[in-house]
């Protein structure tokens, strides 16, 4: 019977290496998470850069790219993809899996994350060889945000009981570990590598009730601001006219 999994703690180093021995770890089989809904959330985040007119894409590209993107975010390869990152980044930020370890274990967490990395990498490889040129050029900059969006919304529904725990704080350690996986060196979140998108910031989680992380986004009053102005149209057009 599997252990029930409600917090990062629950993931032992036992539970770790039964995963690893298997043929593969897995998100959706040992965890309450669902790749598609995962990739719901990816899409409403990230869709919106495709339909921005600021975007440099080309006249017509616009959503002739999100039409690719969105096939793109179903092939299989990306859910293998985030598994591994999941797993990856799991075995370097849980508390279970820091300070000394027994030389078994050490030896094992450089075993699981040098397989994992090259799982990831196989996977990345052949997810990229039928993408169209003008889809790469967006991916080359974006897709390492994907993975760390598919990692944090996976934690969310993975550990549900750590969840206070997935603040910004998480994020930036998530976006740092995965950055350095995909580019080679740590990106800052605050970069900005195209027009009108803000690592991290960005991000969008729906559980049912609207995207749970503004309240974790470290700028509320940019985005209350965002949010109250169309109301305060709306207001506008109730009012009653002079004429009334």
């Amino acid at each position: 019977m599997k252990q029930n999994i409600l917090q990062m703690e629950d993931v032992t180093p036992e539970v770790a290496e039964a995963e690893m021995d298997s043929n593969g770890p897995s998100l959706e089989g040992r965890f309450n998470v669902n790749l598609k809904r995962i990739k719901f959330n990816i899409w409403s985040a990230v869709s919106k850069i495709f339909t921005d007119t600021d975007q440099e894409f080309g006249t017509g590209s616009h959503f002739k790219l999100l039409d690719q993107f969105k096939a793109f975010l179903q092939d299989p390869g990306n859910s293998t993809i985030f598994t591994h990152a999941f797993w990856f980044v799991l075995v370097q930020v849980s508390p279970m899996f820091q300070g000394p370890q027994p030389t078994r274990l050490t030896e094992l967490l450089g075993q699981w994350k040098s397989g994992l990395l090259s799982r990831i990498a196989n996977a990345h490889s052949q997810l990229m060889l039928d993408v169209s040129p003008a889809l790469k050029k967006v991916l080359d900059k974006l897709y390492f945000d994907v993975v760390c969006q598919a990692v944090f919304y996976s934690f969310f529904y993975a550990f549900p009981k750590s969840r206070p725990k997935f603040n910004k704080e998480f994020k930036c350690e998530i976006f740092r570990i995965i950055s350095f996986t995909f580019k080679g060196c740590e990106v800052s979140h605050k970069s900005r590598f195209l027009k009108n998108w803000n690592f991290i910031d960005d991000w969008y989680l729906n559980l049912g009730a609207g995207n749970l992380l503004v309240d974790h986004s470290g700028d509320l009053t940019r985005r209350a601001r965002r949010l109250q102005a169309p109301r305060k149209d709306l207001a506008a057009s109730q009012r009653p006219s002079e004429a009334d």
